[in-house]
C-alpha cells in the first residue's frame, strides 16, 4: 500500500531542496506501508539495487529523517496512520486498532479502523485547511471523502485504495493465446475502418483487436512501422476507430503514464487512469498488461 499526502505549504527544508527563497511551496508526506527505514537503507547501500531506485535515493538524500521515533501501539495500520495524520494518540484518536470494537456493542462487532468518521482528533488536511492552505490526499487511512464531505473548503481528499468500479477495476491480461488461463481473449485481425494518423508513425501495416471495458469498446490497434510486415508499437484507443483519439503509443516493454480518461460502467461514468504494459507484440502471442483502475472518487 502506498499513500500520499501532499500540502501546499512553506516550511523551512534541506538546501538542497529549497526555494531561491529557502521555503518550499509544498510539503509530501509518502508512506509505504510495512517499509521499515532499516531495510530501506540496506537496498539503497548494494551498489546492484540502488540504481533502480532512484525516487528514494532522492528521498533518503534531500529529505527530512527522524530518528528514534516511538511507535504508537499497537503499531497496525490504520492505529499508526491516524497518529501521524493527528499528532495524537490512539486513545485520543479512537482509532485503537484495523477494527474496532465499540463499547456498548457485542464483543463479535467490529468497525474498520480505516473508516474516517470515527476519527476523533482533527487530521492535518483539516488542520491546513482551517488555515487557508491546501493539502491533497490520496488513499491516506481515515481520509474516505464521504467522512470529509462538507468539511473542506479547498482541500482535496480522494480514494485510490478502496474505490471500485466492480469487474472493470481489476487488472487484466489482454492476449490472443489461449493456453493463458483466465486472460482476456484478443481476436487479432487485419486493420480496417481507421480514421486520424498516429502522430510521429509512418504506418505500413497493421492490425486491430477489439476489447471491452465497462460498457465500452476500446481497441488495440497494433502497427508495423518498419516495413517488416512485424509488430513495432500498440497504440491504445477507446470507444471508436479514431487513431487522433490514440491514449498511448507504446513499445514492446514500455508501461503508459497513466491514462486520464473516463469509463461508463451500468450506465455511471466514472473517472480512471489505468496503466498499460507491453508484454509481446508478436501477432502469434501477443500480450498487453492493464493496471488495476480504481475510479477517481473525491471530496473537496
Amino acid at each position: 500500500m502506498i499513500i500520499l499526502l501532499a500540502l501546499s505549504i512553506s516550511v523551512l527544508l534541506p538546501p538542497s531542496v529549497a526555494q531561491p527563497s529557502g521555503l518550499a511551496k509544498r510539503v509530501v508526506l509518502l508512506s509505504i506501508d510495512a517499509l521499515k527505514a532499516d531495510m530501506l537503507w540496506s537496498l539503497l547501500s548494494q551498489p546492484d539495487v540502488a540504481p533502480s531506485l532512484p525516487g528514494f535515493r532522492y528521498i533518503l538524500q534531500n529529505g527530512y529523517l527522524a530518528r528514534g521515533m516511538i511507535v504508537s501501539f499497537p503499531s497496525s495500520t490504520a492505529v499508526s496512520h491516524a497518529v501521524i495524520s493527528t499528532g495524537a494518540p490512539p486513545g485520543v484518536t479512537g482509532i485503537t486498532g484495523n477494527a474496532i470494537h465499540l463499547p456498548g456493542t457485542p464483543l463479535t462487532s467490529t468497525l474498520s479502523g480505516f473508516n474516517g468518521s470515527l476519527l476523533l482528533a482533527e487530521p492535518l488536511w483539516v488542520t491546513v485547511d482551517k488555515q487557508g492552505l491546501k493539502a491533497v490526499v490520496a488513499g491516506f487511512p481515515q481520509s474516505d471523502p464521504w467522512a470529509w464531505e462538507g468539511k473542506l473548503r479547498q482541500s482535496v481528499v480522494f480514494n485510490p485504495y478502496d474505490s471500485s468500479m466492480g469487474p472493470p477495476t481489476f487488472s487484466t491480461l489482454y492476449t490472443n493465446n489461449r493456453s493463458i488461463p483466465r486472460a482476456y481473449y484478443l481476436n487479432i485481425t487485419p486493420a480496417s475502418g481507421w480514421v486520424g494518423s498516429l502522430a510521429g508513425y509512418s504506418v505500413s501495416s497493421a492490425w486491430e483487436a477489439a476489447f471491452s471495458f465497462g460498457d465500452e469498446t476500446w481497441y488495440f490497434f497494433i502497427a508495423d512501422i518498419n516495413g517488416d510486415s512485424q509488430p513495432d508499437v500498440v497504440a491504445v484507443v477507446p470507444r471508436e476507430k479514431n487513431l487522433s483519439n490514440a491514449l498511448a503509443v507504446l513499445k514492446e516493454g514500455e508501461w503508459s503514464k497513466p491514462l486520464n480518461t473516463t469509463l461508463t460502467y451500468k450506465g455511471s461514468t466514472y473517472v480512471i487512469a489505468p496503466l498499460f504494459k507491453v508484454l509481446n507484440l508478436s501477432l502469434a502471442n501477443f500480450k498487453v498488461y492493464r493496471s488495476l483502475t480504481r475510479p477517481f472518487e473525491a471530496s473537496t
